[in-house]
């Protein structure tokens, strides 16, 4: 039996609930559920929860566990058993189990069997999961905190972003067939991960990373944007995922290797594949969220209907179709885009471009300027002064905050500037 670490008390019953929820875990994954050891640990689990006295919640952080907020102590068994639990819980993306009332064994039998075999909910993720009595959820950002220990924000953003392009590679592939789910969310996930590092160090490691810009690099791209502009008006967690994961999903079907479809055209492309067989099991909130939503752009003019999230994802599909335009060997960055953009006319855009402008800055990561003293550099975010035209630029190996206002380059200088160096 775990105890609580030596000269600490037991944060009230919660090392006996990690013990035996770790126990029901191991014996459902190993046995099944009907099993009668399976069920005795479940009734002896539902017993322990009752005698901790709900309603409370166990919150799995940064190799830590926390009743309430309130840090729980263990000893190295009890430690041991609790990474267990919350390494299956991450497999399903939460952090945090709520105990609402007194407890049901219907519902612990459950919540051992989700922990045993997450990969059954793992299509249906809505960012909790619950049975009567019992919810798992998501802490936004508590997967970030858990990376950004070990590793540096920008490497963490790097391998992120390189994992998302894989995923859509692999959707790029399978694009004309019903929609592999899972590797949707999975890159949305990713995505979403990256959001809680920072607008900008997450867009300028978009732009300025090596390689080409594929189809499957401007899908995410196009989830990025998406991302950034619902996180910059305050859009919560489940939308978001919403609106990156129909973004994803309508670059995949869209976009050609330079330009693509118009988005009435990408959206008809992508609705046969979300949608389920005939006779097929109802869609889970998440997925039927998508589904509508690709649904109504399928069936309305590009600019139809009224501001809203159909609006961003025209707006941040139509920046990729951008991206490679035919006649130009190389790609055009965010700052190309949103001017470009600005120059052909908001209509119904300017909110969500404004939302894109303000969490990137005046001038995006990835732009090249030109410098006061006429060198010229990558931009890198804002700089250290008001002035938003004074932005960070990397010039050469070097780092430069230019203390008078920069000078944003057009795509053909920027590229003659660059071969020029």
């Amino acid at each position: 039996m775990t105890r609580p670490a030596a000269g600490h008390v037991d944060a009230v019953g919660a090392v006996g609930v990690v013990d035996g929820l770790f126990l029901a875990f191991r014996l459902v994954a190993s046995h099944g559920q009907a099993h009668p050891l399976a069920q005795q640990a479940v009734k002896n689990l539902t017993a322990i929860v009752e005698a901790a006295t709900p309603p409370f919640s166990l919150q799995f952080i940064r190799q830590a566990v926390f009743r309430d907020k309130v840090l729980v102590p263990f000893d190295l068994a009890g430690f041991e058993k609790s990474q267990v639990l919350a390494q299956a819980m991450g497999a399903l993306g939460v952090q945090e189990l709520f105990f609402e009332g007194r407890p049901q064994e219907a519902s612990m039998l459950s919540l051992a069997g989700v922990l045993a075999h997450p990969v059954v909910n793992d299509e249906g993720y809505q960012g909790e999961i619950a049975f009567p009595g019992v919810l798992l959820r998501e802490i936004p950002g508590a997967n970030l905190a858990q990376s950004a220990e070990a590793v540096d924000p920008e490497v963490f953003l790097a391998g992120q972003l390189a994992l998302a392009v894989a995923d859509a590679e692999e959707l790029v592939e399978h694009a004309g067939k019903p929609w592999p789910w899972f590797l949707g969310l999975s890159c949305a996930r990713r995505v979403e991960r990256c959001l809680g590092v920072g607008a900008v160090p997450l867009l300028r490691a978009l732009e300025i990373a090596p390689g080409e810009w594929s189809v499957a690099r401007r899908a995410v791209a196009a989830a990025v944007n998406t991302g950034v502009a619902l996180a910059a008006v305050g859009v919560g967690v489940r939308l978001r995922k919403v609106g990156i994961h129909a973004a994803l999903a309508l670059a995949v079907h869209g976009l050609d290797l330079r330009e693509g479809k118009d988005l009435r055209g990408a959206a008809e492309a992508t609705l046969p594949a979300l949608l389920p067989p005939k006779g097929g099991r109802p869609l889970e909130p998440h997925k039927s969220k998508v589904c509508a939503l690709v649904h109504r752009l399928a069936g309305t003019a590009a600019r139809a209907g009224k501001p809203g999230l159909g609006q961003l994802l025209w707006l941040t599909y139509r920046m990729e179709v951008a991206r490679l335009p035919v006649g130009l060997d190389f790609a055009l960055t965010l700052a190309d885009l949103v001017a470009q953009i600005h120059a052909e006319g908001l209509d119904g855009d300017a909110r969500w471009l404004e939302a894109i402008i303000h969490a990137s800055g005046a001038i995006p990561p990835g732009a090249r300027v030109r410098l006061p003293d006429g060198r010229v550099g990558l931009v890198l975010g804002p700089g250290d002064l008001a002035d938003p035209r004074c932005p960070k630029v990397l010039v050469g190996g070097n780092v430069v905050q230019p203390r008078e206002a920069v000078e944003l380059l057009g795509p053909r200088e920027a590229r003659g500037a660059e071969h020029g160096a």
